[in-house]
């Protein structure tokens, strides 16, 4: 690869960008120990919180087979050890963090609502054609917050609005989250979020994603 790197680079700089980013937000994280079925551990509400750090360098077209490009971060969740032969179950961790080391952006998923692969697709990408009503979501949209929430029992600062059928009013209009994704360009979860932390509607709406340490996408 580039510059010498391999894997075991990657993947070590995936976890200390995570690990960044969890005590950046607030919380007590710490790197695991090796032979660990997880590669962090967060200690939240009495509780430790395994998370298993999954690292793509860049978005690539996922759509090889077809005509429309289609640009997505790629990550095969469910492989672990060093030559992925062994499978990540359910039980091994709570969640997964998935890593655009290109743009230092972490999206927190449960495990247990992860597949084999997770598709994501770059903040602002627009897609075209037939992919234009994609059903990928924004690797913006998936804040550790909301994860925390969906495997405890509990959602942040009490009630999660329905992103999907939650409708938002802004310059006379009433769209539904999706719908707002769709003329936005931001993830509805990252919406949905940004009104849980007690932003205006035209702030959650109209305010450019951020990456990590100030930077816009």
């Amino acid at each position: 690869m580039k510059g010498g790197r391999n894997a075991l680079e990657l993947g070590k700089a995936a976890e200390h960008l995570t690990c960044a980013d969890l005590i950046v937000s607030g919380y007590r994280c710490h790197l695991a120990g090796h032979g660990l079925p997880y590669d962090l551990v967060i200690d939240h509400a009495d509780r430790l919180i395994r998370v298993q750090v999954k690292a793509a360098s860049f978005a690539r077209n996922v759509n090889m087979a077809g005509r429309a490009v289609r640009m997505a971060y790629s990550f095969n969740v469910r492989r672990r050890g060093k030559r992925g032969y062994r499978r990540l179950r359910d039980a091994d961790c709570d969640l997964v963090a998935l890593v655009a080391l290109d743009i230092a952006i972490v999206a927190y998923l449960p495990l247990a609502e992860a597949g084999t692969t997770v598709q994501l697709y770059p903040p602002g990408y627009e897609f075209r054609g037939q992919y234009r009503r994609s059903r990928l979501e924004s690797i913006a949209g998936f804040p550790i917050a909301h994860a925390l929430a969906r495997i405890g029992g509990r959602t942040p600062t009490g009630h999660m609005p329905n992103v999907d059928r939650g409708k938002l009013e802004f310059k006379g209009r009433r769209r539904t989250l999706v719908e707002w994704e769709g003329l936005t360009g931001i993830s509805r979860y990252l919406i949905s979020a940004r009104l849980q932390r007690g932003w205006s509607v035209k702030d959650a709406l109209t305010r450019p994603v951020r990456r990590p340490g100030g930077r816009r996408p």
